[in-house]
C-alpha cells in the first residue's frame, strides 16, 4: 500500500462538521491543547487521516471505518479504490456525504499489529477505560463518529483464517438489515456489537446504526473480496435515497444467506488438519469437513460438523499449517429464517439522543 497518503496535505481542527467540508484527503487532529497526552513523542499532534466526499446535497452522513486493528488492511484497500473511483466519476452518490477513515489504528498499522500499545482498540471505547488508547477512542467517538448518520466497519478475519465475505450486524435493527440487504454481501450474520466497540459505543451514545464487513484476512491482500466490497458499496451509497424492495418478506429474491449465530468446530487433538471444506460451502449436520494426521502422516481422526448443530455456511476456516486440542478450525454460521428477525426500514431513521440527552429506543 503507498504510505504516501498518509502525508498528503490538508489539516481539520477537530468538531468540524464534515457537511461543511469540501470534497478532499485530509489529516484530522485529536490534540485539543498545546500541552496534550496525544501527542507524539515529538511532541507533534497524533493526526487520523480522512476521506471526504460532499454531494453539497442534503442526505445523510456516511461513515466507513478501516484497521480499527492494525494488521487488517484490506479495508483501506477498499477505501482508496472507492473513493478513486468517486473521484474519476465511475461511482456517483447524489446526495449526503462519504467520510472515509482508512487507518483508524494508526500506531498498529505502521507496525502490522493487531494492537495499540498491547490494547485492542476496538475494546476501548468504553467510559471506564483509562490511558492513552482510550483517550483515543474517545476523542475519535465524540469528534467525527459522533457526526455520522449510519457506520460501516471494515475489519478481517486473523491471519490464520482464510475467510468468506461477510456481513456482521445486529439484525433485530431495521436500519442495520436495510444497510445490509443494500451492501450486496452474500452473507449476513446475526451478531451485535460487543461491550467497548467502536460500533457499540456509536450506538449506545449517538443512535448511529451500523455493520461490519469481514473483508479477507489480516496481512493477507484480498483483491477479490476488495472489489466486491466496493462494488456494494457502491449500489449501497448510489441507493441511499431508494426504497428497499420487500416484496411481502423482509428481503427481496437478492437476499444474502442469513446467519442467526455462529459456532467454532474445534480440532479434536493436535496434528496436521487437511480440510476438505470451503469458505461460503453450505454444510450439513455430520458432515465431514477434514481429517488431522499426525507428523508421520497417519489420520488421527475426521473433522466433523457435529450432528446437534444446525445447517450452516463456512464463514472462516483455518489456513495454517497446525493446530493444538480446541484450536478453531472452522467457523460455522447456522442458517436461520430472515423471517425470525426485523424487516429493513422503508426509510434511513437515525436514531439519534434528543437535546435532553435520552437514548435511542431500542
Amino acid at each position: 500500500m503507498d504510505l504516501s497518503i498518509l502525508t498528503i496535505p490538508g489539516h481539520l481542527p477537530t468538531h468540524l462538521p464534515f457537511k461543511q467540508v469540501k470534497s478532499g484527503f485530509f489529516n484530522l487532529s485529536t490534540v485539543w491543547s498545546g500541552e496534550d497526552p496525544l501527542a507524539d513523542s515529538l511532541t507533534r499532534p497524533l493526526e487520523i487521516p480522512c476521506l471526504v466526499h460532499n454531494t453539497q446535497r442534503d442526505g445523510p452522513i456516511v461513515g466507513i471505518t478501516a484497521a480499527i486493528h492494525g494488521d487488517e488492511s484490506n479495508g483501506c484497500f477498499v477505501l482508496a479504490n472507492l473513493f478513486r473511483e468517486l473521484r474519476e466519476g465511475s461511482i456517483k452518490i447524489e446526495s449526503g456525504v462519504l467520510v472515509g477513515f482508512p487507518v483508524v489504528n494508526i500506531e498498529g498499522f505502521l507496525q502490522a499489529t493487531r494492537l495499540w500499545r498491547g490494547k485492542d482498540l476496538n475494546r476501548e471505547f468504553l467510559l471506564s477505560r483509562r490511558g492513552f488508547v482510550a483517550e483515543y477512542a474517545r476523542r475519535f467517538l465524540h469528534s467525527y463518529v459522533s457526526q455520522l448518520d449510519l457506520l460501516i466497519d471494515l475489519h478481517a478475519v486473523s491471519r490464520v483464517h482464510k475467510s468468506a465475505l461477510h456481513i456482521r450486524a445486529d439484525l433485530t435493527d431495521p436500519v442495520a438489515v436495510r444497510m445490509a440487504h443494500k451492501l450486496r454481501v452474500p452473507i449476513v450474520v446475526h451478531q451485535p456489537s460487543p461491550a467497548g466497540s467502536m460500533r457499540h459505543a456509536a450506538f449506545s451514545e449517538f443512535g448511529i446504526h451500523s455493520v461490519c464487513i469481514e473483508v479477507g484476512s489480516a496481512l493477507t491482500l484480498a483483491p477479490d473480496q476488495t472489489r466486491q466490497t466496493v462494488a456494494g458499496l457502491a449500489e449501497f451509497l448510489g441507493d441511499l435515497d431508494r426504497p428497499t424492495p420487500v416484496p411481502g418478506h423482509p428481503l427481496s429474491s437478492r437476499s444474502p444467506l442469513i446467519c442467526g449465530g455462529v459456532n467454532w468446530v474445534r480440532s479434536p487433538c493436535a496434528g496436521l488438519p487437511e480440510l476438505i471444506c470451503s469458505p461460503g460451502e453450505i454444510i450439513e449436520p455430520g458432515q465431514q469437513l477434514g481429517k488431522v494426521y499426525s507428523l508421520a502422516g497417519d489420520c488421527i481422526t475426521k473433522v466433523i460438523y457435529p450432528v446437534s448443530q444446525r445447517r450452516g455456511v463456512v464463514l472462516s476456516q483455518l489456513s495454517a499449517p497446525g493446530a493444538v486440542p480446541q484450536y478453531e478450525l472452522v467457523r460455522v454460521g447456522w442458517l436461520a429464517d430472515p423471517g425470525a428477525f426485523a424487516a429493513p426500514c422503508s426509510s434511513w431513521t437515525r436514531g439519534r439522543r434528543t437535546a435532553a440527552g435520552k437514548g435511542a429506543a431500542r
